[in-house]
């Protein structure tokens, strides 16, 4: 059994990505995650795409990926489950997956989270509107899958079902 917050150190392309245990309990979350304390870098974007994001001009490794679209994420998290990285860490069940809107809330709401001032994808659709959802420190708001304005995103692992 894990400890809420227990902490996790997984190394992606050279960096360093910390991650925090969430147990389950909350109604819409089935199964406890791990989720990513600091949103995706240039660094670790440039390991797993090859590229930079085309519409990014910040190119230091450490910066937070910003202005990269939704389908652009789900991209990039494809060919990251396409590496060994989870099975060199003993954790081969599990796949990369972008958080729902409960896991983020979750995890911001018991500070597990680093928040910058970007705006972060997440992998729900908004039932109103039909596009995903994006969320920021006290913001919740839509865009299409298109719609890429300072908004990038953070990795959560689950179990593969």
């Amino acid at each position: 059994m894990r400890d809420e917050g227990e902490s996790r150190e997984i190394s992606i392309g050279g960096v360093v990505c910390h991650f925090h245990w969430c147990r389950r309990g909350e109604p819409l979350m089935i199964e406890g995650f791990w989720i990513q304390k600091f949103p995706i870098t240039h660094g670790i974007w440039k390991f797993v795409m090859r590229e930079q994001p085309q519409r990014e001009d910040i190119l230091q490794a450490r910066q937070p990926v910003r202005n990269v679209s939704w389908n652009e994420c789900r991209q990039f998290i494809a060919e990251l489950n396409r590496t060994a990285i989870l099975a060199d860490v003993g954790l081969a069940e599990y796949h990369f997956v972008l958080p729902t809107e409960a896991q983020w809330e979750y995890a911001h709401d018991n500070g597990f989270l680093d928040i910058g001032d970007a705006l972060e994808w997440c992998f729900d659709i908004d039932e109103e509107t039909g596009y995903p959802v994006v969320r920021g420190d006290g913001i919740r708001n839509v865009r299409t899958p298109i719609g890429y304005d300072n908004v990038g995103f953070r990795l959560v692992i689950v179990p593969r079902r």
